[in-house]
């Protein structure tokens, strides 16, 4: 039986390079976290999506400036579309309504048929791996120029 990988507010900490303050108030005010039941002295304890969810937060709050208020109206469905199956084949999108507070999954091939915020996961998974220290496969690159003798 395999485990199941867990992660505390100190690793997730961590891997955003955020202050206890900021996830604290992610944590307080943006759903489903904001919503989950929270017993006294006991870790909350966060799964890969989890993870995942607030890379997307951040990068979104970095990005654009978006306030946390302003994310709370849609946090739940971001949250939804990342813990929906993705395809490894397609190069995979987020659109953020904030008008309609709605949150859906593109694809690269597809054509956007709304209006709001597209959010390129690719940099996201990029970091998360540099995080997990998973390396990407490295390629070897000629050099422009020849080889030349050292004395």
């Amino acid at each position: 039986m395999s485990k199941k990988i867990t992660f505390k507010s100190k690793d997730i900490r961590e891997a955003l390079a955020i202050k206890t303050s900021q996830f604290r108030t992610w944590v307080e005010n943006l759903p489903p976290h904001s919503n989950m039941v929270k017993h006294e002295r006991s870790a909350v304890k966060y799964d890969f999506s989890d993870l995942i969810y607030f890379f997307v937060i951040k990068h979104i709050t970095d990005t654009y400036g978006i306030s946390t208020s302003s994310l709370s109206k849609v946090s739940q469905e971001i949250y939804s579309s990342l813990r929906s199956p993705q395809s490894i084949k397609h190069r995979t999108f987020l659109l953020v309504d904030f008008s309609n507070r709605s949150c859906k999954k593109l694809l690269q091939d597809k054509q956007i048929d709304a209006e709001g915020i597209v959010i390129d996961l690719q940099p996201i998974h990029e970091q998360l791996l540099k995080y997990l220290g998973v390396v990407p496969e490295q390629k070897q690159n000629e050099l422009p120029f020849g080889l030349a003798q050292v004395i």
